[in-house]
């Protein structure tokens, strides 16, 4: 398989979103408050893990998608994208994304 270039992989992503989002009968409005590099990524992490499996990841999966150390460093980006308005947490069930990355 063809190594995509970011652009094109984002692109893909993008496309899957707006699929996924018309199948469903949802539309996410696009993020408008900055994230760091790093939060960003992980958001986009979270993003495509539930437009494969239309599920959130756990706090183990997103660290282990995203390279990270440990449990407690994913979840201080869930925290941040909380606090940032792209996603709700529901206690221990989890959380729901409120947003979607704007994709270029």
């Amino acid at each position: 398989m063809k190594k995509l270039t970011l652009k094109q992989e984002r692109d893909h992503w993008k496309q899957r979103a707006l699929a996924a989002e018309a199948q469903l009968g949802i539309n996410l409005p696009f993020a408008t408050e900055k994230l760091t590099a790093k939060q960003q990524r992980v958001f986009e992490l979270i993003e495509q893990y539930f437009l494969k499996h239309h599920v959130v990841p756990t706090i183990r999966q997103i660290a282990e998608m995203a390279d990270l150390y440990s449990s407690s460093t994913a979840f201080r980006y869930v925290e941040a994208l909380e606090k940032k308005g792209y996603i709700e947490r529901r206690g221990k069930q989890g959380f729901r994304l409120l947003v979607r990355s704007e994709v270029k």
